[in-house]
């Protein structure tokens, strides 16, 4: 099988990452340096392609993956060459009369726009800024909470939503499908706090084809691996995709191949070796 897979995809939280949102110990990383793995690996998160390369950096996996899929395949990033490849916006007027749509119903959720070290938030307020706070860290960007939606950015890759339970983030979610916007967006849930926006059509899977495509790799030679909703079409996309034992039911109830180890016990790196046969 080792010859047979071209590249590995990876999601971060939950994932790859402990359930410190970091990586604590690095010593499965290292059974996996000692075996020369010919293959691509490639981080492919909903997380900012910013906090993602500063992620890779300071736990020192530069020599071991050079793209990123950063914003739920709206951003590519090649780290040898230290720059992005490939970008998919959202259109400005949508994302404003979202964000109409959103107050005209009662929302007030604080919403926020990545961009690059910054992240620009907008009603950041209450019981919500705990995980407004939690998203700053772990991207390692600036908070810039700001007075008006004109202060977002220019470039506005993907617009998140953050809610204070499950039930009001999926109240959020079929607002926006049932509104006449959606042909133009898409929605991915992130745990139970998250919902994030990027342009119609942009979703992990997208960016991992298009990735392919640049690296001339077929699909159905690709490992992946993920535990979240917003993971789904990656795996059911590529040829061998993994779900994560401690994945969303919604994930285990579609993915048929499982890791034995969860993501606190290695599961990525465990079932690397033990599916490549290495």
């Amino acid at each position: 099988m080792k010859d047979k897979i071209k590249l590995i995809s990876i999601d971060f939280d939950g994932t790859f990452l402990d359930d410190s949102h970091f990586k604590q110990d690095l010593s499965y990383v290292d059974k996996l340096r000692e075996k020369n793995l010919k293959q691509e690996i490639v981080f492919a998160s909903g997380r900012a392609t910013a906090g993602i390369v500063e992620l890779v950096k300071r736990i020192d996996m530069t020599d071991m993956v050079r793209y990123i899929i950063g914003h739920n395949g709206a951003e590519i990033y090649d780290l040898k060459e230290n720059k992005v490849i490939y970008q998919e916006l959202l259109d400005n007027e949508t994302v404003l009369n979202i964000i109409d749509l959103l107050e005209g119903n009662g929302y007030d959720n604080p919403l926020s726009i990545h961009d690059w070290n910054r992240f620009c938030t907008y009603k950041n307020h209450g019981e919500y800024s705990e995980i407004v706070n939690l998203e700053q860290r772990v991207n390692f960007v600036d908070l810039v909470n700001i007075e008006s939606v004109d202060e977002f950015p220019k470039n506005k890759i993907k617009l998140m939503i953050f809610t204070k339970d499950k039930e009001e983030l999926d109240n959020i979610y079929e607002l926006i499908s049932k509104s006449s916007f959606n042909d133009k967006i898409t929605q991915a849930r992130s745990g139970i706090f998250l919902n994030e926006l990027t342009k119609k059509g942009i979703n992990k899977a997208k960016g991992l084809e298009v990735l392919c495509q640049k690296l001339d790799i077929d699909l159905k030679d690709v490992l992946a691996f993920g535990n979240g909703e917003n993971d789904l079409d990656m795996l059911l996309e590529v040829g061998y995709g993994f779900a994560m034992k401690n994945s969303e039911q919604i994930v285990l109830e579609k993915i048929n191949r499982v890791t034995k180890y969860t993501n606190n016990e290695f599961g990525v790196e465990r079932e690397i070796i033990d599916f490549l046969g290495i």
